[in-house]
């Protein structure tokens, strides 16, 4: 335990100068500043011993709180990854085109927010990449990228989801547009036949 071994080197160098203290009173001036050298010596040595445990500590716990960001972070986009994926799979069929081109909105607006998370996966690879280097864990690239891949594409299907959708809108609507024309137009046929009968009629009596 670093605490322990710390506290241990504290007091034997606290007894240690005591008793160079008590040694200096009876050694000559010159063994004296000798003594004390050594002794002050020895103190800057522990010290800097010390601040070198301490910066590699604090190194590994700030390695290691990158690992719990990394493993947590990677999850989570895993999971939100996983969630848009499922949106955009199963896209079930609409009766109506009021109830398609709402689909469509919705469609849209899931699509935005991939486009906007591209920032969240960028900074992730970043400080993922980062953390290569510090920790020299190669077996952490493959998980980078594969997340990578996984947005990238869904990113595409996203697109394509949204593509297809736009179509289908875009068909009904013209269908509906054909349909009244045709409704229209038989209409007019209709009424022309009609009027042609009655005028028919007319002239056999």
């Amino acid at each position: 335990d670093i605490e322990t071994v710390q506290t241990t080197g504290d007091k034997k160098l606290t007894e240690l100068r005591t008793l160079g203290d008590k040694v200096t009173v009876s050694t000559s001036e010159r063994g004296g500043r000798a003594l004390r050298a050594t002794l002050n010596s020895m103190e800057d040595a522990w010290n800097l011993h010390l601040a070198t445990v301490g910066d590699v500590r604090r190194n590994l716990e700030g390695a290691l709180v990158q690992w719990s960001q990394f493993e947590q972070q990677l999850d989570c986009h895993a999971s939100w990854c996983r969630e848009k994926e499922s949106f955009f799979k199963d896209q079930q069929l609409c009766s109506s085109l009021e109830e398609k081109e709402d689909r469509i909105s919705l469609i849209a607006s899931k699509r935005e927010e991939i486009v906007q998370y591209e920032r969240e996966v960028d900074i992730f690879v970043d400080q993922s990449h980062a953390l290569v280097r510090i920790s020299s864990v190669d077996r952490l690239k493959p998980l980078i990228t594969q997340l990578s891949n996984r947005y990238q594409a869904l990113h595409v299907l996203s697109k394509d989801t949204c593509s297809k959708w736009k179509g289908l809108v875009t068909d009904h609507k013209t269908y509906v547009d054909k349909l009244t024309e045709n409704t229209t137009w038989i209409s007019a046929v209709e009424t022309a036949l009609k009027e042609l009968l009655q005028v028919k009629t007319s002239d056999s009596r």
